[in-house]
This record gives C-alpha cells, structure tokens and sequence, in this order.
C-alpha cells in the first residue's frame, strides 16, 4: 500500500471514485486470509464494513483498516489481507 487515508461515509467514497474518473466496484469479502500477491492495475479501496489486517511483503507488522479506511494502491506491490469480519469495500479501476 502507498498510502492509507480516511474518508467519512460511502456518499464521499462514492464523490471521489467519479472525480478520480473511475467506476466503483462493490465487494464483499467472507472472513478469509489471502496469501502474498499482487495486483496488475493501480487501485482505490474504501473500506465501508467489517476489518482487515494489510501487511507488505517484508513488514514486520499489518495496519489494521475499518468502514472509514480509503487504502491507495499502485500496481505491483506485493501484500497480503487478513480480513476478521464480514468485510465490504468498493474498489476503484
């Protein structure tokens, strides 16, 4: 993750993707962990239910995101999520 910052409620969430020029894709996310990997595309993703854990390959610790986490992504970095509840989060492409 380059950057975890904060938004108030899915009406903003909803604002920024259209100003960013992207379409929102909403997702729901059953309690699982994913192993290390990485995404091909640059993304946005508004955390608006539930929790997970985000850890970099090579950090010695996760930050812990809930509702309210907008999580900045460029493409190629390589992570895992741990996700301890329900988790719903609409993401940018």
């Amino acid at each position: 993750m380059n950057d975890i910052q904060h938004f108030e409620d899915e009406e903003q969430a909803y604002a920024e993707i259209e100003a960013l020029g992207y379409h929102a894709l909403a997702l729901d996310f059953a309690k699982e962990e994913s192993p290390f990997h990485w995404h091909d595309f640059d993304s946005v993703l508004y955390i608006t239910g539930g929790e997970v854990t985000l850890t970099l390959r090579g950090a010695e610790s996760g930050e812990r995101c809930q509702r309210g986490a907008k999580i900045v992504a460029s493409a190629g970095v390589v992570n895992k999520a741990v996700s301890y509840t329900h988790l719903r989060a609409h993401e940018t492409r």
